[in-house]
């Protein structure tokens, strides 16, 4: 990872692209969250540990 950009001299355009690029951070771990729900959620039911 590179280091935290200076908000205070980004342009609005530069502040409106990095706030859309981390919101389509958060819907893609909250996709990976609910995926992982399932799994886990199959595993209890269908896994039998030995």
């Amino acid at each position: 990872m590179g280091s935290s950009p200076n908000l205070d001299r980004m342009t609005p355009e530069q502040l409106r692209a990095l706030a859309e690029q981390a919101l389509q951070l958060l819907s893609k771990i909250d996709s990976m969250g609910q995926k992982t729900r399932r799994f886990e959620t199959f595993n209890e039911q269908h896994v039998r540990v030995s």
